[in-house]
């Protein structure tokens, strides 16, 4: 009866941990949470399926550059399916266009650490050292693409899977790599404090780099890199999706004892 009531006592728990929504993109900083977002509401209609405009500014090149879309669309460049859920969110630059991008507006920091994640999927690109994707922190949205305000300006080229950030006015190797066609956890750690940063991929982090500081941060930019290219986000996987599968767990457990 004892161990009933632990057992019971602990999928309690799990369970309202697991009340907790998943985030596809979240930023986190010194008063909790400041942004977060799955991507399975978007606007429908064709050719535009955009991402919910209550929390994403859209700016993009082509009707269709930005959309939020589910398994049933299949191409050699789009993800089998959507990591976590129904749906994710492709980022597209068409050749010509000078813009693909979405970007979130948050309470502005300017002190402490600055947490950004994300899960990505970038496929094979156009040529070999095309500029795939880009993520940053920013401090405004002026020129429309958030990037001359670019706090934080990271990149995934195709030339050696590298992760490069943006600052000095030139880009530098982080020493992390990042694998094609498959989705993997991306994270930005910015110290306002220190004026540094630290980027993460699948749990392989790189040194302290240089932020390009331009002043406090209050927008996170996803945008699309060179022509032709393409990458999608996704939700990232929060302790309440595990603690369901404890939970499961647990259950198969207590039966097999019984």
């Amino acid at each position: 009866m004892r161990k009933l009531l632990v057992l019971l006592g602990v999928m309690l728990f799990l369970w309202t941990c697991a009340a907790t929504p998943a985030a596809a993109v979240m930023i986190t900083g010194g008063s909790g949470t400041l942004f977060q977002n799955g991507f399975e509401v978007n606007i429908t209609g064709s050719p535009d399926q955009d991402p919910d405009p209550a929390l994403w500014t859209t700016n993009e090149a082509e009707a269709d550059a930005v959309q939020v879309l589910d398994s049933s669309v299949q191409s050699m460049y789009l993800p089998p399916a959507a990591y976590e859920g129904v749906k994710y969110t492709k980022i597209y630059r068409p050749a010509g266009a000078s813009e693909s991008l979405i970007a979130a507006p948050f309470e502005q920091q300017s002190a402490g650490t600055v947490h950004m994640e994300l899960m990505m999927y970038i496929p094979v690109q156009v040529s070999a050292d095309t500029l795939s994707a880009n993520i940053a922190l920013s401090n405004n949205l002026d020129n429309g693409n958030g990037f001359d305000g670019a706090v934080v300006w990271i990149a995934a080229f195709e030339a050696g899977n590298s992760v490069r950030a943006y600052y000095s006015d030139a880009w530098h190797d982080t020493g992390v790599t990042w694998t094609r066609d498959a989705w993997q956890k991306w994270e930005i750690d910015l110290s306002l404090d220190s004026d540094t940063c630290v980027v993460t991929v699948d749990g392989a982090a790189s040194g302290s780099m240089s932020a390009k500081l331009d002043g406090p941060v209050s927008w996170a930019v996803l945008r699309g890199g060179q022509e032709g290219s393409v990458f999608s986000v996704d939700t990232v996987p929060e302790p309440a999706t595990l603690s369901l599968l404890v939970i499961g767990g647990l259950g198969v457990l207590f039966r097999r004892k019984r």
